[in-house]
């Protein structure tokens, strides 16, 4: 007896042995076998058997070509089975549950997180989210911002009604006279422009919105397991997880990241989230663009006052491309500096405090 390709099955497929289903499939993505056979074959006749076979996500089809084949998720591989005799069958069915056995079984104890990692991000994702929604608190800062040929400072203020910042510096060198009337004009513009604002808030929102569904997807989107714990932090590595299915282009980038997390332990609060992603990123099959395997992101969270935490310092490098010239992704240095509380009410009190700001 020997394993071939499915031109030596037999022409009739067995009805009673499950076909493999993707929640089967999810438990060996890389490299899942199928048996092909027919109900009177031996290694298969019990039906206990037949279900075991299915769990492991084996099932019987017809020849190849033939009619009643049913289709096999992308990523399976065929092989049948030469039949001769019953003892011979019954030694290839227990090689090849043996070999399943190697393959897959491995696979499903990798793609599990650790429970303790576990628990600790998801303590930490409810904190976040709890804290996204009671915190509404304003603050002053002083924000360096660095992309490629722009080096600039600026002065921002929050208030309850969006917020301002001035550039005050730009490439070393604070502003001229003029520049400085310029910004003076810009931000009394955007003041007297309620439907700026209006677009303003809308893009905030949104980006409030995409930063909590990504926090959710957390701890579904990748396996986590822990590295090291001090008294103070808890420190997680994760991965890809190959079961979850992103529901957009954005999750889906995140998705294929991998890299580390510290978690503080008062407040359960995370501290600091920094990755890189796994594999090139296609956009319309690579036509379109693509974002580079290698590209990093280091995102540093800080207590600013008790219980307030802000991101001060977040540093992406991705690269790309987009119809073959045009680059894509993003190269920006930022940290934020000099927190305190904003006392500003209203967007005419944030720019009265920010007209002699150097």
């Amino acid at each position: 007896m020997t394993l071939s390709p499915c031109n030596t099955l037999s022409q009739k497929p067995s009805p009673t042995i499950p076909h493999p289903t993707q929640s089967m499939l999810a438990a060996s993505p890389t490299h899942t076998l199928v048996i092909l056979n027919e109900v009177k074959d031996p290694c298969i006749g019990s039906p206990a058997l037949r279900q075991n076979l299915g769990a492991l996500s084996f099932g019987a089809f017809a020849k190849a070509g033939a009619p009643g084949r049913r289709s096999l998720p992308a990523g399976v591989e065929w092989w049948g089975i030469e039949r001769s005799s019953t003892a011979l069958l019954n030694k290839a069915c227990t090689l090849v549950l043996l070999v399943a056995t190697l393959l897959i079984t491995p696979k499903i104890h990798a793609q599990e997180s650790q429970p303790k990692a576990l628990q600790a991000l998801q303590t930490a994702v409810q904190s976040e989210l709890a804290a996204a929604e009671s915190d509404k608190s304003n603050w002053q800062y002083r924000d360096h911002d660095v992309t490629a040929g722009h080096n600039a400072v600026y002065q921002t203020i929050e208030t309850p009604h969006g917020q301002l910042r001035r550039l005050i510096e730009l490439n070393g060198h604070p502003l001229d006279a003029d520049a400085r009337n310029t910004e003076t004009d810009r931000i009394a513009k955007y003041v007297n422009d309620p439907s700026e604002q209006a677009k303003a808030h809308k893009a905030g929102a949104h980006d409030d919105a995409q930063a909590t569904q990504m926090t959710k997807m957390l701890p579904k989107a990748f396996i986590w397991t822990i590295t090291s714990e001090t008294p103070e932090f808890i420190t997680l590595s994760y991965r890809p997880n190959p079961a979850f299915d992103p529901p957009d282009m954005e999750a889906r980038v995140m998705s294929i990241m991998a890299g580390q997390m510290i978690i503080a332990r008062d407040g359960n609060r995370i501290r600091t989230l920094k990755g890189a992603l796994t594999q090139d990123v296609k956009f319309g099959w690579g036509i379109f663009g693509r974002l580079y395997a290698g590209g990093t992101f280091d995102i540093e969270r800080r207590e600013v006052a008790p219980g307030h935490w802000q991101i001060t310092e977040s540093n992406v490098h991705i690269g790309g491309h987009a119809l073959i010239f045009k680059t894509i992704g993003q190269q920006e240095d930022e940290s934020k500096t000099d927190w305190k509380p904003s006392t500003a009410k209203t967007l005419r009190d944030a720019e009265e405090q920010l007209r002699d700001a150097k």
